[in-house]
């Protein structure tokens, strides 16, 4: 017997059987084929034997509807496949691995794992192209002789090691049935050792510990690629790939709680992870049968991708990023659209996106991926196709929209639409977003699994907070730097003079964490380092944001506030004002704010006019200080590295010197054929805000921004109302950002009370209004703790029958029914609650301008609401959740003793204040009930379904009857889970203060994580809503309906 050295003829076929080839000596040639030692039995050449590969994606009875779709329903996506390979064909130079080792090794090699993949699947879908099959198999070849898959220059990044084993193992289980015996196992071998070594290394490095960066993702799929692809023949590789699973799962978890589905590396590297990410989701539920598509995260990271697509020709640059993605994002797209959304958007962005892009190897495109990477996702693509959802445009107006990503810091406006429509960006966030950065690192939760900042990388990001770009009708003007070294002044920002202490671009120092090829995130201050959006408004075709960034900058600088607004007056005119304090004891004199033009010809007219030429268009920025400061501009060219090249941008600097008190500079960006504005005015200039003019054509426009943007008080002296600006204009209009309009100002700010019973929910509300900084939420029963001296009323009674009159409250008073410290607080309007320190614990000071809000979650103040001095400026919040899901929570944390809560409520009627013909109607018949069951012989049970049911009634008519609608507001908890923004939005409104992207975010990721528990230990997500159907029996539920409604109608 001979070895089989060359491949076997065999081919997938039509049918589900193997299809040998034609011989005219067909007995002669099986006889042949059973002397070789070979992997073919005589059950084999029954042409019924069951190949265990391919097995990843997809197996063998699935190949001939696979090759069905290709000609038919997946026709689009098989031509760039068949395109690719026939590009591989015609310049096989270019694409298969060198033989030379030190050739391979000499450069970033992820290609060639990456066009395998490709390669491997064309030969798959068209099994007679005998030519292309050959090549796949030279390829793999080629890459078996090579000793290691490593960049020589880099070889401690596993990355391309990654690619190179993604692409052998994808490819060996594609082509398995094509490979002889001796080329499987050689393959195979050389797939092992890899995925050994990577099992060795996830040990060893830091992707084996951090969480959510790319090369986390990238280099544990390639991991579990090899480990599922070889534990088929070896179960010891079984145990890499569950390794694998319980590490990326953290991950998993973790992107639940960024409720904006963005990713903090930006654009370009979020598509390095979900490529890996979504592999990961598709082979879990694959081969383990577990299904994680419901995260939140996946459902928002569409509008991630959407958003931040300027004219179907770039992406928004922000952090280290190409004009476009690295991967996809079109296997991204069909895959959300498959598993997650399910309504046809992710197959229409795909779609729009293959028909703007160049795939011809000789035609370039801003928007075309590298050549390295361009064809790695087709066969995902194709595997991830659902053709049964129609394509749906999410905006079919094509109208801008304002879109917010609360966790990443950052706001677009105009992202997907299509050519020539105006886009700007605007960057003001925290360092690795919201949600690791304060609910992970700062407040250090799921200590388990993480260990603070040394758990994330966030690397890959700029000092960029407030910097912005502005695309006038499409067109490139104020521009992101892109992917380079991580200085300040090739982002939009401001830097400050003069530094000892600046790392690089002496005596001028930017933000924390610059002046390095990485962010430098081992400094010890860069997870405290944080900026954020402050406002996000689009009323009346205008548009303004706004962020604060003094602590991105080293607070030895002694900065107070980095203010910087953005009001887009017209499609092509954005003014931007810049708010500069400092501390009195500052050494700072001078700021300086670049501005960088990637593309044309900058020069300066003057000194407060700069024109950029570019593409046949000019585009101007003309600029003024406020005051008795003082500008003075420059321009300069950099050239720096990116990746493995250079790239060039053109900077615009203006030098602003600092005055006592606040220093203040419009600019005016607009592109040149339109009609030209004037020179921004400062008509305005006290320390309270700022009004600036601009008069375009015939009209004027004046705009109003208050600088003491956390501070309602001075918001409301300065605008007259409690948002952040506001811009009228000579023809009439009048428009506010953040306050909803109203007839009146209000005179007085209020003070807030909100109010529930316990097990309702209420610290959803609670938490949200505490992110803002306008509201300080201060707990009921942590206030009467601190004034026991002052008062007696006990902090935990919950039940109180009695019926309370606003003629009570001397009484009250005098009996310790109700806290005289909170009488007086509410008898008189406070400007501050600071002015009374005495009743307060001293973490709140650090908000001393903010609302007070008294939060009595525990149902002590429900039935005494009509005790309140009636003033105007009071606000009552409660939080109702349905009495049969809120039954329900009661017996199901009390349910080893159904009696428990049942007590509390018989105590609250023993000790009452007032006589029973007082009681109110619920708990008259409680106290009926009672009686009734006193009577019963010993062995019977007391109703506590029905008395649950009369305890919320008796705790919810009070509040209902206690105030008129402009003073109580209901929220409902079943709305702040299925509406949440909707039902935030409206409280806030009602209190009469602006929503900011802190509480959105924080009551988002409560409702949408899924791991953040209440205070009774439930975890709330719209899963449970109606868990009472589960918990109460038909007769239960009938007994709660029917208490309630005895009662009340809700």
């Amino acid at each position: 017997a001979q070895e089989c050295d060359t491949p076997l003829p065999v081919f997938y076929g039509m049918r589900q059987e193997w299809r040998w080839p034609f011989s005219l000596k067909l007995a002669a040639a099986a006889l042949a084929l059973a002397l070789c030692l070979c992997d073919w039995t005589p059950a084999a050449m029954s042409r019924t034997v069951r190949s265990p590969h391919p097995m990843l994606y997809f197996s063998l009875e699935d190949v001939p509807l696979m090759q069905a779709k290709a000609r038919s329903s997946h026709r689009v996506i098989v031509e760039r496949i068949v395109t690719a390979v026939d590009t591989i064909k015609k310049y096989p130079d270019d694409f298969l691995p060198p033989l030379d080792h030190t050739n391979f090794s000499s450069h970033w090699n992820e290609e060639y794992g990456n066009d395998l993949c490709a390669l491997a699947m064309y030969c798959v879908l068209f099994p007679d192209d005998t030519a292309a099959l050959e090549l796949a198999h030279s390829f793999m070849e080629r890459m078996a002789s090579q000793p290691s898959w490593e960049f020589r220059k880099m070889a401690i990044d596993e990355m391309p090691i990654s690619h190179s084993l993604v692409g052998m193992a994808t490819a060996y289980d594609f082509l398995y049935p094509t490979l002889s015996v001796n080329q499987r196992t050689r393959f195979f071998d050389r797939i092992r050792k890899c995925t050994a070594r990577h099992a060795q290394r996830m040990k060893e490095t830091s992707w084996g510990k951090i969480h959510l960066q790319n090369h986390v993702w990238n280099n544990n799929v390639a991991l579990l690629v090899g480990a599922l692809v070889t534990g088929v023949h070896d179960e010891t590789a079984r145990k890499w790939a569950d390794v694998v699973i319980k590490h990326l799962n953290i991950s998993v978890n973790l992107f639940n709680l960024v409720v904006d589905g963005s990713s903090e590396e930006g654009v370009s590297y979020s598509t390095y992870t979900t490529r890996s990410l979504t592999m990961f989701l598709f082979l879990l539920d694959r081969h383990y049968q577990v299904r994680l598509y419901d995260g939140y995260w996946l459902q928002q990271h569409f509008w991630f991708l959407y958003r931040t697509l300027i004219g179907y020709t770039e992406t928004v640059g922000i952090a280290d990023s190409n004009p476009t993605w690295f991967y996809g994002p079109e296997a991204m797209l069909v895959f959300l659209d498959r598993f997650v959304l399910r309504n046809g958007y992710g197959n229409w962005l795909a779609a729009r996106i293959r028909e703007r892009r160049s795939w011809s190897p000789l035609v370039t495109h801003i928007l075309a991926p590298s050549k390295a990477q361009r064809w790695s996702v087709y066969h995902l693509e194709f595997i991830w196709y659902d053709e049964t959802l129609p394509e749906t445009d999410p905006n079919p107006d094509h109208e801008p929209a304002l879109a917010q990503f609360s966790d990443w810091g950052v706001v677009t406006y105009g992202g997907g639409l299509p050519p020539n429509q105006t886009f700007f960006s605007f960057k003001s966030g925290y360092v690795h977003g919201r949600a690791i950065n304060t609910a992970i690192v700062e407040r250090k939760a799921y200590p388990e699994n993480i260990d603070g900042w040394t758990s994330f990388n966030p690397g890959h990001e700029h000092p960029d907070q407030n910097s912005f770009t502005f695309w006038p009708r499409g067109q490139p003007f104020i521009t992101e730097a892109y992917y380079g070294p991580k200085y300040s002044f090739l982002n939009n920002v401001v830097m400050f003079a003069p530094s000892r202490d600046t790392p690089c671009g002496f005596p001028y120092e930017g933000q924390i964490g610059e002046c390095h090829k990485w962010l430098n995130y081992f400094l010890p201050q860069i997870s405290k380092t944080h900026a954020d959006i402050v406002a996000a408004y689009k009323t009346g075709g205008y548009v303004f944001t706004s962020g604060e960034a003094a602590g991105a900058y080293r607070a030895k600088l002694m900065l107070r506030r980095s203010y910087r607004s953005l009001i887009l007056l017209t499609p092509d005119i954005l003014l931007v004002v810049d708010h500069i304090e400092v501390d009195p004891k500052s050494k700072l004199q001078m700021a300086k704010a670049y501005f960088n033009m990637r593309q044309g010809n900058l020069t300066l007219r003057g000194h407060s006019k700069a024109t950029l030429k570019h593409s046949g268009q000019e585009f101007h920025v003309v600029w003024a200080p406020a005051g008795s400061s003082r500008t003075k501009p420059s321009t300069a060219g950099y050239e720096y590295p990116c990746e493995h090249k250079t790239r060039e941008t053109q900077v615009l600097k203006v030098f602003v010197k600092l005055v006592r008190g606040h220093t203040r500079v419009a600019y005016v960006f607009y592109h040149g054929d339109g009609i030209e504005p004037s020179i921004p005015k400062f008509t305005k200039n006290p320390s309270l805000g700022f009004a600036v003019s601009v008069k375009i054509g015939n009209v004027s426009y004046e705009v109003s921004v208050s600088t003491q943007h956390n501070e309602p008080v001075s918001r409301l002296k300065w605008l007259g109302h409690t948002g952040f600006a506001s811009l009228s204009t000579s023809a009439g209009e009048y428009v506010r950002f953040g306050s909803a309009p109203q007839k009146t100002a209000p005179k007085v700010l209020p003070t807030v009370l909100l109010s529930s019973m316990p097990w309702s929910g209420a610290e959803l509300l609670a938490g949200a209004l505490n992110k803002s900084p306008d509201f300080a939420v201060a707990r009921y029963d942590t206030l009467q703790a601190l004034n026991s001296d002052y008062d007696s009323v006990s902090p935990r009674q919950v039940t109180d029958p009695c019926i309370w009159q606003p003629s009570d409250i001397d009484s009250a008073l005098e009996k310790n029914i109700f806290p005289k410290w909170l009488h007086l607080l509410f008898s008189k309007n406070y400007d501050r609650f600071s002015t009374l320190p005495a009743l307060f614990p001293r973490e709140l000071f650090h908000k001393p301008d903010a609302r007070l809000v008294i939060f009595a979650g525990n149902g002590q103040m429900d039935t005494k609401l009509r005790l309140l001095p009636p003033l105007a400026s009071t606000k009552l919040l409660h939080v109702l959740r349905d009495p049969r899901d809120w039954v329900a929570s009661v017996l199901t944390q009390r349910r080893a003793d159904d009696l428990e809560y049942s007590s509390s409520i018989i105590a609250g009627l023993q000790y009452s204040t007032c006589d029973v013909e007082d009681f109110s109607p619920p708990y008259r018949k409680i106290r009926k009930l009672l009686e009734q069951f006193q009577r019963r012989a010993a062995d019977s049970e007391i109703d506590v379904v029905e008395m649950l049911a009369l305890e919320w009634v008796g705790h919810t008519l009070p509040v209902l009857q206690s105030s008129s609608a402009d003073r109580l507001f209901i929220v409902w908890l079943e709305d702040l889970i299925l509406e949440p923004e909707k039902t935030l939005e409206k409280a806030f409104e009602f209190l009469g203060f602006p929503l900011p992207m802190a509480s959105r975010h924080h009551l988002l990721q409560m409702v949408r994580s899924r791991g953040i528990p209440l205070s009774s230990g439930e975890v709330i997500d719209h899963r449970q809503l109606e868990r009472w159907r589960r918990v109460l029996s038909p007769e239960e539920v009938r007994t709660v309906e029917k208490t309630v409604a005895e009662f009340m109608k809700i």
